[in-house]
Formats: structure tokens, sequence, C-alpha cells
């Protein structure tokens, strides 16, 4: 009970060092955006040229141009090819500027970033299908006429293809990192509701609330597996390309969300909370349904059968004699413990305070152990009774303990001492007892010394001395039996005939 109204604390959420600002989820992943790009291939576009060269229906059409309006419109096509190379290249650094400004602080730009590069990676798609046209119409001239038209150059396709490849790994890794953002911004968004529901549930310790609470953590831990899942192919996209992070992105902020050992760390400790709390749930399952459950079919057997045995001793005069006092005593003593160590134990266990006052609190942690104690000596004593008739009926010379004192007499004063016995085992359990943090325990939670000296006690007297003293006595009466048997006349040959015919 002491554990299940502590405060549950866990280190989940401690680690949101970033909160974002909303991001803006794209329309479509940047992963998908980049796959439904497709550039020319440089060797294939080799290839093309040298296919043009066979091309006799291209050919003859340039050979009805003139050299003028040849040369104009191959200028024409370079001029053009040139402006929008020069406008891409603005607008890729628009998109870096945005991008950087991003890294260090992420908000809704970041979305306006994605939607520039897109344009530019179509953009960078039609300049290269330009270019392999413009270099086509140049290699179909040199096919008719090399020497006259080796002057005209072609534009270098692998320059503008390496700068555009460049340009794009720069946005890949911004694409990746943008996911990351956003991912990330779930994975604090839920965080922070599981906080909210943790809290709720440390001030109520409501089954409900701990539901609402292991609800929300295990959506955190769903999402940050998606977190981490995303960190990994990002890294495989840099082993891949060979590619380390593009200096404007090693900000604090980028850093912090790519580091996948970091997350990884903090993904083991939110699933530690999260068996925490699993097993919260069922240790509150085990106290509000199966151990009232238990006690209660307890309680209810053990009362029904002190009841019958205390009508047994009632009705029957034969069964009132002094050696049977003390079962009737253990009758009592359990009709006694019941009522106190199940129906009480119960409300305690299930009560989120105590409510009863200190006196009740003492009195309630005195009566459980005197309860047990008596019950667990009363057993004792029974065995010793039991050890001490059998060897005065084995040795006639031994005429029991005390044997001045009448035996009803000896029966009170071993009923007494069972008792002040009992009182004598459950005093230490009072010495510190009281109401410490709305709930009745033994001692203070910081008195870890009373906690070490009461659970070695408690294991000394009601286990360690009772058991041995009643294994001790059942192997001396086995041993008594077996022996006085033996020295029954006759006993001994018929043991051995026995014996012989089971051979």
């Amino acid at each position: 009970m002491a554990d299940s109204s502590r405060e549950f604390s866990t280190q989940t959420g401690n680690f949101m060092s970033y909160p974002i600002d909303n991001i803006t989820t794209p329309n479509t992943s940047p992963e998908k955006a980049l796959n439904n790009l497709n550039y020319p291939n440089v060797s294939a576009i080799k290839n093309s040229r040298d296919e043009m060269c066979s091309n006799n229906t291209l050919s003859k059409n340039i050979s009805k141009m003139n050299d003028h309006e040849i040369k104009s419109r191959i200028q024409s096509q370079a001029k053009d090819i040139n402006n929008r190379y020069m406008n891409i290249t603005k607008g890729f650094q628009e998109v870096e500027n945005i991008s950087s400004e991003f890294a260090t602080y992420p908000n809704e730009n970041g979305f306006t970033a994605f939607n520039l590069g897109i344009s530019y990676l179509q953009s960078s798609q039609i300049l290269l299908n330009s270019v392999q046209e413009h270099n086509l119409l140049i290699r179909a001239l040199n096919c008719i006429n090399e020497s006259k038209y080796k002057d005209i150059l072609e534009i270098s396709e692998e320059e503008i293809e390496d700068t555009l490849k460049h340009n794009e790994n720069v946005f890949s890794q911004f694409c990746y990192l943008y996911n990351l953002t956003y991912i990330y911004g779930d994975v604090y968004e839920q965080n922070e509701i599981y906080k909210q529901y943790n809290s709720v549930y440390n001030s109520s310790q409501k089954i409900e609330d701990l539901n609402m609470a292991l609800t929300e953590l295990k959506n955190t831990v769903s999402l940050l597996k998606d977190f981490i899942n995303e960190q990994a192919r990002f890294i495989t996209f840099l082993r891949n390309h060979n590619l380390s992070l593009y200096d404007n992105f090693q900000t604090g902020y980028m850093n912090y969300i790519s580091n996948i050992e970091y997350w990884k760390i903090y993904l083991q400790d939110t699933e530690k909370d999260l068996k925490i709390y699993e097993q919260r749930k069922f240790e509150y399952l085990l106290h509000s349904k199966i151990q009232p459950a238990v006690h209660g079919l307890i309680f209810a057997v053990g009362f029904i059968g002190n009841v019958v045995l205390l009508i047994i001793f009632i009705r029957h005069k034969e069964m009132r004699n002094p050696p049977s006092m003390m079962i009737l005593n253990l009758t009592l003593a359990d009709a006694f413990n019941l009522p106190v160590n199940i129906p009480v134990f119960l409300i305690y266990l299930t009560s989120h305070s105590w409510n009863y006052g200190e006196v009740l609190c003492i009195a309630f942690r005195f009566l459980r152990q005197l309860g047990t104690a008596v019950s667990i000596y009363s057993i004792v004593v029974i065995s010793i009774q039991r050890f001490l008739a059998l060897t005065q009926i084995i040795n006639t010379k031994y005429n029991g303990w005390c044997p001045k004192l009448a035996v009803r007499l000896k029966s009170i004063l071993l009923i007494v001492s069972v008792w002040i016995i009992g009182s004598l085992i459950a005093t230490p359990h009072t010495i510190n007892a009281g109401i410490y943090d709305g709930q009745c325990y033994g001692a203070p939670k910081e008195n870890n010394g009373y906690d070490k000296f009461i659970t070695l006690f408690d294991f000394v007297l009601f286990c360690g001395i009772p058991l041995t003293i009643i294994a001790t006595l059942s192997i001396a009466t086995a041993l008594l039996i077996r022996k006085s048997v033996r020295n029954i006349p006759g006993e001994s040959m018929g043991m051995d005939k026995y014996i012989k015919t089971r051979i």
C-alpha cells in the first residue's frame, strides 16, 4: 500500500529540450518527391549523339537552314539556357538561405523551403533536357560538316549536372532533416500530453488515470521508434552517397534531432518507464481485484471453520477439557485475527489515505502482529504438549512438567504466556507507528534502520524460532514413536517377517 500511493515520477520528458513552433506537414513526403524526379543520364545522352549522325531526317532539316539561321538559333538557345541556369542558381540560393534559417530555428518557413526546393529540382530536370537538345543539335551540325561548324562548342553537361547533383544532395539532406523535424514535433507534442496525464495520475492514483497515462506513453514509444527509423534512413543516405552533414545544417538543433545514439538511449529509458507503468497497473489490479477476492475467500473459509469449531466446543462438554484448551485458544486467536488482518487490511490497502486517526493506526499495527503471533505460538505450544504427552505415555516415570500444578491451571498459564509473548512481539511494531504522508506506516520512509531491524525481527520470531521448535519436536516425536514401536514384545519379529515377505 505504501508503494501504490507514492508519486510515480519517470524520466520520460526530461530530454525534450527543443520546443518548436507548428511545422506544416508537406503534401508529399520529401523522399517520394525526390524519387519522382528523373535526371537525364549523361552516358545515355552521349549514345544519342552517336545515333544522331545516322538520323537523315534531322540532317535534311538542318541542311535547309542557312548558316546565319543555324548560328542564330544556337546562340539563342545557349543564351536562354544560361539565363535559366542563372535563375535556377539564384532560386537554390534562396532555398539554402531559408533552409539554413530553418536549421537554426525550425518554423513554418521549412515548408516554403521544401516547396522551393521541389520547384528547383523540377526546373533543373527541364534545364538538363534543354542542354541535351542543344548539344544534340550541335552534334548534328558536326555530322553534316564538322570542319565548318567546329567553332560551335557544346555546353558542358557534366559540369552542370555536377552542380545540380551537389545542390540535390544538399536539398535531400534538408528533406530528411525536415522530416525529422515534424516527426520530432509529433514526439514533443505527444510527450507533453503524456506528462499531463502522468501528473494527473500522480495526484489521483486512480486506475482510469493510470490507463490513460499508460496509453499516452505507448503512443510516445511508437512515435519514438518512427523517429529513430527516420534517423537511420538519413544516416544510410549519407553513408551511401559518401556525404557528411552540410555545414549550414550543423546547428545545435539539427545535431540534436539527428543524434541517433542519444535518441536510442532515450527510447530505452522510455520503454523502462513503460514497463514500470505496466507493472504498476498489474500491482493495482492485484491490490484492488485479486487480493480482495483471495482475502475474502480466506476470511469466509476461516470464519466458517472457526464458528464450526466453537460450536463443537460449546455443544460437546467432553471437548472442554484442559488438553483441548490450547486448541480452543488457537480458534479464538484465529477468530480474532481474521477480522483484524483481512477486512481492516483490505480497507487500508485499497484506500488512498488513512482517515481513522493516529490512535487507531497504532492499534491496527499492534493488533495485526498480536493475532498472528498468538496463532503461531499456539501451534508451537500444541507441538510441545504433544511431545510431552507422548513422553509421559511412553515413560511412566515422567510425571510431566510442574506435576504439583493442576492440569487446568497449567493450561491457563500456557494460554496467558502465549498472549504475553504475542504482545511482546507486537510492541516493537508500534514504537514508530504513525501517519506519514497521509498513510498509516510502521515508521517514516526515511528510517531505513528501523525497516531493516523489524524485517529481521519478524523473520526470527515469526519464522525462525517457531519453525525450528516445531520441526525439532516433530522429528523427536517421530523418533520416539518409532523407538516405542520396536520395544513392543513380538513387534520386532513381526516386522522382520514382513520385511522378508516384501523382499
